[in-house]
């Protein structure tokens, strides 16, 4: 018995010391374990351990501010109230099988949209869409009116994962001024995402879509900040992480434009009373006006009409009015400065002048057939502008009358490729390389364009048609205003249209390259002849630019009316530069299907160039104190400025 008894006695010790030693081992290893966490790894799990409680969150940068040559104050970002849900909030991750989170969440959306006035449906489309992308809160609605943010904060109860944030928004103080040279900013789409994602962009920031706010993105974007948010198990925001300070945003670089704002609004309100009369208000205007400095290319007024107002995108632009701004016909989005491309008409023939001269096919003392009105060739007859006819003319006088039938005569000595090459040394129809990404090359076509295109060798008849810059030859506004400068100082300008950025960390300083393309190769004589040409048609007796002129002022320009494939009057074109000798300022303006150059676009430059040398007229008075009422000033004095009576100038080409 005692044998047995002590038998299962030393049995039972060996399993307790097993036992003993099992556990010591194991507590051993934990013991260890826990040191090398607490202490040999301490930082590395301490951070992963707050990385699981803190979400990283984007302070929103200032955009640059934009301002003209004076300091007028153009494009800037100012606070804005902006509403965002959060979908990770733990009312829309647990709930009673009465109420699962989806349902929760569509409640919740359904009643913000209410408040907001949107549809709940594509709120909710938008938020599964940045779910799936970010863990940041999605944005709803930007600038909030103060109703809409007290009657969230009152429904706060019914709210969860609804607030209201502080962000810089878009504003452009001039509305429709200056919109097609400003352009627009809006948020980025989920495709842009993927691949601006590396750059710092997140969903619901915005980019620059148009204008000086797409060229210069990288510059006025500026860098976002960062800071830390406490959150809980279930993903919602508590604080801010304060052991951490935060990033600070960088804000974006500001632009000083070439742009001189006056003259700016000048060349718009010009633009929109072109055709103005006191019975009624003038039809709406659709072309360009653009005026720069011919000796060093600065960019003094840059217009595309109609326009379109860039707050509206700024603030978040609905799916209808989109449509409304794309439909067809007026087609405000367009700059049609640098993207609509128009037959220059007679605005181009001291190119083909020109041309003529440096290849000896005529000379200053060349006079050519008389016009009778018309050009028989072969079985086909070209009609002059004006149908009376205009008799012989010499080059200044053809350009004085703008003779189509001396043109259509040099055309046949010239050929499509004598055009093309003295085209080519003027870099007409080139992209000029303003800083619009928007701008289109223009085009003027040689025999191999025309083998290309049309299967063969061109007929004369195309030569014909391109001396007198109809035909295949097309120019955008910014290329025609080039030309313009070219005619005036005999470079080829630079244009630009930023003057100097501020001075930002990370970033190279800015220095405006103003010098010229390229000199004109050709003779100053033959210039100067063409220049004269260009006297004659504002000054002369018989000058069809005679609107164009300005007290105290030499000014040379041409007119143009150019034919286009629909139905209506022809486009009206004027190009001018003055002073003569020395020049400043050179302009050009289109107003499409609105008839003769003479009639309707020299005035328009008038305008312009009136409130360039004689912007005294155009002061506010001083006893007024409208915020506005410097665009209603220029707008009196613009119609007032054209004093002659009608009857004293001929209509013009």
């Amino acid at each position: 018995m005692l044998s047995g008894w002590s038998s299962a006695s030393n049995e039972r010790r060996q399993r307790a010391r097993l036992i003993i030693s099992i556990a010591g081992f194991l507590l051993l290893a934990i013991a260890a374990r826990l040191f090398a966490l607490q202490v040999l790894h301490d930082d590395v799990y301490r951070k992963l351990a707050e990385s699981n409680y803190l979400r990283p969150e984007k302070i929103p940068a200032m955009r640059g501010m934009i301002r003209d040559r004076n300091g007028i104050l153009l494009a800037s970002s100012t606070p804005s109230f902006t509403a965002t849900i959060d979908p990770w909030h733990e009312a829309f991750r647990k709930g009673p099988k009465s109420a699962p989170p989806r349902a929760r969440l569509e409640v919740v959306v359904a009643r913000l949209a209410g408040i907001l006035d949107l549809d709940p449906a594509l709120l909710v489309e938008a938020i599964d869409r940045q779910k799936k992308s970010s863990y940041q809160p999605a944005r709803i609605r930007r600038n909030l009116d103060m109703s809409q943010i007290a009657r969230i904060a009152e429904d706060r109860s019914a709210l969860p994962g609804i607030t209201v944030e502080m962000e810089p928004l878009r504003n452009y103080p001039h509305g429709e001024v200056g919109a097609h040279l400003l352009g627009y900013i809006n948020q980025v789409t989920d495709v842009e995402l993927e691949k601006l994602r590396a750059q710092g962009y997140l969903p619901g920031a915005s980019i620059g879509r148009a204008g000086l706010e797409r060229f210069y993105e990288p510059m006025l974007k500026g860098q976002d900040g960062l800071r830390l948010v406490e959150v809980n198990a279930l993903g919602r925001r508590s604080n801010y992480f304060v052991s951490t300070p935060p990033i600070l945003p960088r804000k974006g670089r500001d632009l000083v434009l070439t742009i001189d704002w006056r003259l700016q609004q000048a060349a718009e309100a010009a633009l929109d009373s072109a055709g103005w009369n006191e019975g009624g208000p003038a039809p709406e205007a659709r072309g360009s006006v653009v005026v720069v400095d011919p000796r060093n290319g600065e960019v003094l007024a840059l217009v595309s009409r109609p326009a379109y107002n860039p707050n509206e995108f700024a603030e978040g632009l609905t799916s209808a009015r989109w449509a409304d701004l794309n439909r067809e016909g007026r087609f405000p989005m367009m700059n049609r400065a640098v993207q609509a491309r128009y037959p220059p008409g007679s605005t181009f023939k001291p190119v083909t002048l020109m041309a003529g001269l440096s290849t000896g096919k005529v000379s200053p003392a060349t006079w050519l057939h008389g016009c009778a009105g018309g050009y028989q060739f072969g079985d086909r007859f070209f009609r002059c502008w004006n149908h009376s006819g205009h008799g012989s003319s010499d080059g200044l006088r053809a350009l004085e009358v703008s003779c189509d039938v001396y043109f259509y005569q040099l055309g046949i000595m010239l050929g499509v490729n004598g055009i093309h090459a003295m085209s080519q040394q003027l870099m007409i129809a080139e992209r000029t390389g303003i800083d619009l990404r928007e701008e289109h090359a223009g085009l003027v076509p040689d025999v191999a364009w025309y083998e290309k295109k049309r299967g063969g060798k061109p007929g004369t008849g195309s030569a014909l048609n391109l001396s007198i810059g109809q035909g295949e030859i097309l120019m955008t506004p910014v290329e025609i205003a080039s030309m313009a400068a070219t005619f005036a100082t005999g470079h080829v300008p630079r244009l630009h249209l930023v003057r100097s950025m501020s001075e930002e960390p990370g970033f190279e300083p800015y220095v405006a390259d103003t010098t010229a393309r390229a000199r004109a190769p050709i003779a100053a004589g033959i210039l100067d002849y063409a220049r004269r040409g260009m006297w004659d048609v504002v000054n002369g007796g018989e000058g069809t630019g005679r609107r164009a002129q300005v007290d105290s002022i030499e000014v040379a320009g041409k007119t143009g009316s150019a034919q286009h494939s629909g139905e209506g009057p022809s486009h009206a074109l004027f190009i001018a530069f003055a002073p003569m000798v020395q020049p400043e300022i050179a302009v050009a303006v289109i107003l499409e299907a609105r008839g003769g150059g003479g009639a309707v676009a020299a005035p328009v430059a008038q305008k312009v160039l009136d409130h360039y040398f004689h912007p005294e007229r155009y002061l506010p008075k001083p006893d007024s104190l409208a915020v506005d009422s410097t665009v209603a000033v220029i707008d009196t004095a613009i119609v007032a400025s054209s004093s002659a009576p009608d009857s004293l100038f001929p209509e013009g080409d």
